[in-house]
Parts: structure tokens; C-alpha cells; sequence
């Protein structure tokens, strides 16, 4: 089922805004490539998943969109978004199994796997359960910035009650039509809000 983002979901509109990602053509900023393309990836990856419809669209760019989406399906990007499933039925026992066998492979996913793990032991055994170093680790995760840390930076934050106004980075800008820019940073958007509610 298709979920109500506000947007008209077009066969334009997802090329427009998926389409450099699955192809994997973007560009990204030297200093930020790999941390860019993997937020990217993620956030195409999740949306593909809860829309599943758009993936075929019965037009020729339809190849990328399968096969971008079957080669994610065994990558960690799956077994985030699975994690965080998991998290926000309140599946904690089951979440925790999962990252048991879950290998971080970057910053990013390092972030996820320790925030993730800290906040199933709080929800487990309440904030008492947490060392001073667990909770010296939330806070500098959650001083990061999200888009080369990841949105666990966010679930660190909501951990810790904190509001932090992210500056910009320097030359932090994918290279893209404005437009194309204002839709990403709308689904950015609805992302953050999503591991908010999830975690509170």
C-alpha cells in the first residue's frame, strides 16, 4: 500500500528524484561521496520498500529501479530498515537477535549498531542500565552531523532530549537541479520525523 507523502508519486517525479541514485550516477562532493551516496541509497532503498508500486512503472528505466532494489535487499541497508521495523513495533528481543548478526561495514552503520543496541537496552532495562560511557557515546554521536554520520545521529539525539540545529557543511551540495533538491530535502525531511516518532 502506498503511503501519503503530500507528493504525487509520477513515474517522472520518481526518476527525478531515485532514478541518479539506482543507476548509481549521482554526484556527490569529494569530501562527502561515500556518506552521501550511502544516505542516498538508504533513503531510496526505504522508500522503494514501503512503495513497492513504484519500482515497476512500465517504462524502460523500470531495469534499474529491480535491480537496485533486489541488490539492496541483501545489503545492510535491508537490515536497517528491518531493525528499525522491528524498533517501532516495540520488537525489542527480536531486534537485538538481528543485530547479533549484523556487521558494520562504515561509520554510518557503526552509529546505527551502537545507538540501536543502546537504545533496546534502555527500553530492556531502563536508563540505569546504560554506563556513563554509553551515554558519553549517545552524545557524541548525537553532535555529528546526520548526513555523514546517518539518522542514528537523530535517534541519539531523541535518546538524550536534545534539539541540535545542524550547520552546513562546506561544500555539502549534490550537484542537482533545484528542484531535484527541494523534493530530496523533503524526503530527508520525512525521514528524520519518522525516527522520532518511532523512538519516542
Amino acid at each position: 500500500m502506498r503511503q501519503d507523502t503530500g507528493l504525487p508519486l509520477t513515474l517522472r517525479i520518481r526518476n527525478e528524484i531515485f532514478g541518479g541514485i539506482v543507476t548509481d550516477s549521482s554526484r556527490y562532493p569529494a569530501g562527502y561521496h561515500d556518506e552521501f551516496r550511502y544516505n542516498a541509497r538508504q533513503m531510496a532503498f526505504s522508500f522503494l520498500k514501503k512503495n513497492p508500486d513504484l519500482i515497476v512503472m512500465d517504462d524502460d528505466s523500470d531495469t534499474s529501479f529491480v535491480s537496485f532494489y533486489n541488490e539492496t535487499l541483501t545489503s545492510n541497508i535491508n537490515k536497517i530498515d528491518s531493525l528499525e521495523t522491528l524498533l517501532s513495533k516495540k520488537l525489542y528481543v527480536e531486534a537485538d537477535t538481528l543485530l547479533n548478526h549484523f556487521t558494520d561495514t562504515n561509520t554510518i552503520e557503526y552509529n546505527y549498531k551502537r545507538v540501536y543496541r543502546l537504545y533496546i537496552k534502555q527500553q530492556l532495562y531502563g536508563d540505569t542500565s546504560l554506563t556513563d560511557s554509553d551515554w558519553d557515546e549517545l552524545n557524541a554521536i548525537a553532535h555529528d552531523h546526520p548526513l555523514t554520520s546517518g539518522k542514528a545521529v537523530f535517534a541519539a539525539r531523541n535518546m538524550l532530549k536534545l534539539e541540535i540545529h545542524d550547520g552546513e557543511l562546506s561544500s555539502a551540495r549534490m550537484m542537482q537541479p533545484k528542484r531535484q533538491e527541494v523534493l530530496r530535502d523533503y524526503y530527508f525531511i520525512q525521514i528524520q520525523r519518522m525516527i522520532i516518532l518511532e523512538l519516542s
